[in-house]
This record gives C-alpha cells, sequence and structure tokens, in this order.
C-alpha cells in the first residue's frame, strides 16, 4: 500500500549530535546534523498534494528557517504520480535548487531500512541544476521504468501516442539540465513491471549525476 507522501523540512542545529523532532505547519522537524541551515526534502509517494504543499512551502518558508540551503533532498520513494514529479520538477528549476540523494533516509520515523529512489522521483532528482549522489559506487537505488497510466486505456493506440509524447516532455526536461537524452530511452524500454538500476559510470556518463561528492560547505549527517 502506498504511504501518503511526507515532504519534511530538516532543521540542522549548530554542532547538535542529538536528534530533534516537531510538527510545525504538518511537517516534520528533524534531523542530526550540525550545521546552521535548513534543506527541504522529499520522502514516500509522490502525488497532486505533493507538488501543491512543495509550491506553499517555497512561498511561505518556515519562520525557523533563517539560513535555507539552495538544496532539496529527495528519496524513500517508490515513485508515483508522473504529473506531479513533472510540476515538482518545474518548482525545482524555478527556485534554482540542487538535488542530492542520500546513502540512506534521512527520517528516523520512515518505514524504509534502505534508500531508494524510483519511478517518478528519478525524474525529480534530474531537475536539479546540480545533482549530488555522494557515497555511492554500486547503485541499487536510484531506479527508473516505462510509466504507466493507473486508468484503465481501452483505446491502446493513443495510449502508446501518450506514451510516446510524455517521453518527449522527459527528454525536454533532462535536454534542459545537460542529460542525455539516452535516460528517457532507457526509462521507455524498461517495462512498467521491471525496475532498471543504471550503473554508475551510465548515470555519470548520461549526465545525471553531476557530481559524488556532498554540496559545497555541507556537513555529511551524524549517524547516517
Amino acid at each position: 500500500m502506498r504511504s501518503i507522501l511526507t515532504i519534511l523540512l530538516l532543521i540542522i542545529a549548530a554542532k547538535v549530535s542529538s536528534t530533534e523532532q516537531a510538527v510545525v505547519s504538518n511537517f516534520k522537524l528533524s534531523h542530526n546534523l550540525y550545521e546552521s541551515f535548513c534543506i527541504l526534502g522529499i520522502e514516500g509517494t509522490i502525488t497532486p498534494l505533493t507538488a501543491t504543499k512543495l509550491k506553499e512551502k517555497f512561498e511561505k518558508p518556515s519562520s525557523k528557517c533563517k539560513v535555507v540551503a539552495p538544496v532539496i533532498s529527495i528519496g524513500a520513494s517508490i515513485g508515483g504520480d508522473v504529473e506531479a514529479a513533472l510540476k515538482i520538477a518545474e518548482l525545482i528549476k524555478q527556485n534554482k535548487l540542487n538535488t542530492l540523494i542520500w546513502k540512506k533516509p534521512l527520517l528516523s520515523t520512515n518505514n524504509y531500512k534502505q534508500q531508494e529512489c524510483l519511478s517518478a522521483c528519478a525524474l525529480i532528482f534530474a531537475s536539479g541544476k546540480n545533482r549530488y549522489f555522494p557515497d555511492v559506487y554500486t547503485n541499487r537505488i536510484l531506479g527508473i521504468h516505462k510509466p504507466a497510466f493507473l486508468e484503465q486505456r481501452e483505446d491502446k493506440v493513443q495510449a502508446e501516442i501518450d506514451l510516446d509524447r510524455l517521453k518527449y516532455r522527459f527528454i525536454r526536461l533532462f535536454e534542459s539540465r545537460n542529460i542525455s537524452p539516452d535516460f528517457a530511452i532507457s526509462m521507455f524500454e524498461t517495462r512498467f513491471e521491471d525496475m532498471y538500476y543504471p550503473d554508475v559510470r551510465e548515470l555519470s556518463l548520461w549526465g545525471v549525476i553531476t557530481s559524488f561528492e556532498y554540496p559545497p560547505s555541507f556537513t555529511q549527517p551524524i549517524g547516517n
């Protein structure tokens, strides 16, 4: 069963090693990092509400954040609604944000035992100005496949036409981020029932990952 998407705001307190959690404006506040800035994060299933809440967060940042890092953390997600993911991707582009996948999920309350960014989540990651994927040597985290329409389509020909149009929307998004169309092609060559994990060499060659390091002036989380 798909979980409701959690949009989290990570509060990073200077030189604090213990985890601090609270709920403000329906957003979880966390974590045991130790630099004085906030980063916005997305975990869980991507839905239309995700894009709406994210837009609200950009328009009304938390009053607790004096400094907001130009990074959005994503992951612990099996994917979700493609149109919602594309709206989020556009928001990330408009706000000139970088994207980051941690090695492990950030929320201690999350049910995911290991990190993953699958399907529509990969679209969000690809939308970042810079795309950070630190500490990865063998990719079993970023997974892609061909999208599927949730509703039943009686007209199979029209369904394929619509999927083809969707592929070119993906390609335009990727080209705007200097990512090879091969990334989209590989998605659409993989059946919806399957999941393809491109190896690190492919992700680097296609330009999906721009750095295997943490963002500049960014401290690795304690205990992650």
